[in-house]
């Protein structure tokens, strides 16, 4: 079950975003316009340019609308709130993502005695796109953490160490998931790593 993240801004940031996002509406448009003269000029000269592969004056002006774009960075606001980050120095609220249902695996003790293990674990998720990673590649998380739970050894588990490091590495396992799957950035977003509860027997 994944909890919808709350955006914290001041009323400062808010007003400040919204300016400028109606200033980059304002160039974005007139951008448009440019690049719509520039384009069927750019074109018209590549049609009398002759015939097979050569330079096109027409992937000149695509490429350099596209840098505008880039450096515009129009919904760049969202982006940074997604992110978790709010200009302000106000961070979102972390968001836990229960990683439902419980784990349930057989693994051993040091007379290779099997036992049993239930583990109810939730993540905090830094950001949108941590939060999206966890949920999309969730078969991938729980594959990582059951064959981690799986290796534990019973009596090293009995103590408080011993959870404190499986907590450590299970949080590892599913950055280096998230990695994989998306991105370095995204998996940072992976802050720590929580069991709700931890049976054994």
């Amino acid at each position: 079950m994944v909890k919808k993240p709350r955006v914290v801004a001041t009323r400062r940031v808010t007003l400040r975003d919204f300016v400028i996002f109606q200033v980059k509406l304002a160039l974005d448009g007139l951008k448009g316009l440019v690049v719509i003269q520039l384009s069927v000029l750019a074109m018209i000269v590549d049609f009398f340019s002759g015939r097979g592969p050569r330079p096109r004056h027409f992937y000149s002006v695509v490429r350099v609308s596209e840098r505008f774009d880039a450096w515009l960075n129009l919904y760049g606001a969202v982006q940074r709130l997604d992110a978790g980050e709010t200009e302000d120095g106000a961070p979102a609220a972390p968001t836990y993502v229960s990683l439902e249902p419980a784990f349930v695996v057989n693994f051993q003790d040091a007379k290779k005695r099997t036992k049993f293990l239930k583990a109810e674990i939730s993540v905090v998720a830094g950001s949108a796109q941590a939060q999206e990673a966890l949920t999309l590649h969730m078969p991938a998380v729980r594959n990582s953490l059951v064959l981690l739970l799986s290796r534990q050894v019973f009596e090293e588990l009995s103590t408080n160490e011993g959870k404190e490091k499986l907590r450590g590495d299970a949080l590892a396992a599913v950055q280096d998931v998230v990695k994989k799957q998306t991105s370095d950035k995204t998996a940072k977003a992976v802050k720590d790593l929580y069991f709700s509860s931890l049976v054994m027997q």
